[in-house]
């Protein structure tokens, strides 16, 4: 919304509370100019130290590799030497705790809409 005209903007902020007495806190024009030009307006927002973490977290994540090989290589002489156990249960637990979060996830998306 944009109200437009001759008169000068006055931020709300910037109006100065009613003095006791006054009637819902009307004041006349002029009170009011004084009172807007007395106090200087600086809005802003400084994102600066935000920008740098995530910066930070942006170059770690990108320095760390794709591919965890010394993992690879470690399950890998297992599979060979035949030490490696794949616990079935535990799979099969970690799978049905995922499908249950997801199913919740998908059920919140679909009340909001």
């Amino acid at each position: 919304m944009e109200i437009s005209g001759k008169t000068q903007q006055y931020p709300l902020h910037n109006v100065p509370a009613p003095a006791m007495g006054e009637k819902h806190g009307m004041r006349p024009a002029a009170a009011l100019q004084e009172a807007a030009a007395s106090e200087s307006v600086n809005d802003g927002v400084d994102l600066s130290d935000n920008r740098n973490i995530i910066r930070k977290a942006i170059a770690t994540a990108k320095a760390m590799p794709d591919v965890r090989c010394d993992r690879i290589a470690m399950i890998r002489q297992q599979l060979e030497s035949g030490a490696y156990q794949v616990e079935a249960e535990r799979v099969v637990s970690g799978l049905m705790t995922e499908a249950a979060e997801n199913d919740s996830i998908l059920k919140s998306i679909d009340a909001n809409r």
